[in-house]
């Protein structure tokens, strides 16, 4: 059974000491959408080309390292590596959308929005069904991730349809990280914790269906 003791002030509560459930939903909220936003300032200031060193370095080994430190115990470092996601992922971000019309961009906004409320919603309403699917999210994961890179190499696997597939599990992954949220720990570190898994869910999502609206324009 969860510990019901809990900090009145949930600022002193950086280790394990638990927080009330408001203000636990409360700082998910928060450092779900401060990703977001930073996301988003970088990608209204990104750069139109990047080199190839550039990409890599920005696109590639920046995000990784950050993802690393993101994990750490420690909520200044995995604060850290949240920065070194959002802002260098915000960059490489803005750099593409310059390919895409205001009106897609607009109207994929408001679809990832709309998507990540209503499987957000789920997470708490299907406890049974979320609590049973980590495995096939995990698998299908993997093969999104290795069919796209295949796709580089093999122009036949670059499909449609997996952009659509994309959009599913990351819908999914956004019902199933609530659902995580629901039984994890009421402490800060588990909060920011779930809030990059979210952060990661939403932004991939908007990717998968910037693609698709691509693909029918």
């Amino acid at each position: 059974m969860r510990n019901k003791t809990f900090k009145k002030d949930p600022f002193s509560a950086w280790g394990n000491s638990t927080i009330s459930e408001n203000y636990f939903y409360l700082f998910i909220s928060l450092f779900t959408i401060l990703g977001l936003v930073t996301t988003g300032i970088a990608a209204h200031f990104a750069p139109d080309k990047f080199t190839t060193l550039g990409f890599i370095f920005i696109g590639l080994l920046l995000p990784i390292v950050g993802i690393l430190l993101a994990t750490s115990d420690s909520i200044p470092l995995s604060l850290i590596g949240y920065t070194m996601i959002t802002i260098p992922l915000g960059l490489v971000l803005g750099n593409n959308l310059n390919y895409y019309s205001p009106d897609v961009v607009t109207k994929v906004t408001t679809l990832t929005a709309m998507i990540t409320v209503i499987m957000g919603i789920s997470g708490f309403l299907f406890p049974n069904f979320y609590s049973k699917i980590g495995g096939f999210l995990a698998v299908s994961l993997v093969s999104i991730i290795l069919i796209r890179i295949l796709g580089i190499f093999i122009p036949f696997l670059q499909l449609s349809i997996i952009d659509y597939f994309s959009a599913g599990i990351f819908s999914l992954y956004i019902g199933y990280d609530l659902w995580r949220a629901s039984i994890a720990s009421r402490t800060v570190r588990s909060a920011l914790h779930i809030s990059i898994s979210l952060y990661m869910d939403i932004l991939n999502l908007f990717v998968s269906l910037l693609s698709i609206f691509d693909n029918k324009d």
